[in-house]
């Protein structure tokens, strides 16, 4: 009589099918989130980038406004410009503790205009004055442009000739014109606290 062999199969068991499933997953886990990382830092960097560029071109336009500065001499030469009986450069504290800071640049259109910078809300805004006219009675003819956002305090000092730094300008000791410098000093949010110098003359 003749007696058949049996032989084993070679697939996979059921446990074997099972941890093979198992490791399949958990690498599948370990590789998404792996790809969610790298994606999350993407954007990280991608934000921070943006942030430390309207960062650079808002302190660009301080200073480019800045070199345009002009001496109240120059201003006063004519007439609408001196019968408004603003300095040629002033820092005034307001009563909401802030700081506001107007000045004479020159415009290569429209000759000498009154300009200036106020912190509004958490934002740094440039104004522009339309019209060469008393402050505050002009109100109505400002334009004012968002330069920084997300800022916390702002607080300027200007450098007097003796070398002392002061809040308000003109000093009660000096009559108007130009102070030396200006220190800007802000604290900005995810950015922390930023000290600029500007040279006037």
């Amino acid at each position: 009589m003749m007696r058949m062999r049996h032989t084993p199969s070679s697939g996979l068991t059921l446990i074997e099918l099972l941890v093979a499933l198992v490791v399949m997953a958990v690498l599948g886990i370990m590789s998404w989130r792996g790809i969610d990382s790298a994606l999350n830092s993407r954007e990280h960097i991608v934000a921070v980038s943006q942030r430390w560029q309207k960062l650079s071109r808002g302190f660009s336009l301080i200073e480019h406004n800045f070199l345009q500065i002009a001496e109240r001499d120059v201003s006063t030469s004519t007439p609408a410009l001196a019968s408004n009986g603003l300095p040629g450069f002033q820092l005034q504290k307001l009563p909401d503790g802030q700081q506001r800071l107007i000045y004479w640049r020159m415009d290569s259109v429209q000759g000498a205009r009154l300009a200036g910078f106020r912190l509004d809300g958490d934002k740094l805004m440039l104004l522009r004055w339309t019209h060469n006219m008393p402050v505050p009675a002009a109100q109505d003819n400002i334009s004012a442009e968002k330069l920084i956002e997300g800022v916390r305090n702002v607080h300027w000092e200007a450098m007097a000739s003796n070398g002392q730094w002061t809040d308000s300008w003109p000093p009660q000791a000096q009559a108007g014109g130009l102070p030396i410098g200006l220190r800007l000093d802000m604290d900005i949010d995810d950015v922390g606290h930023i000290q600029r110098l500007f040279a006037l003359r």
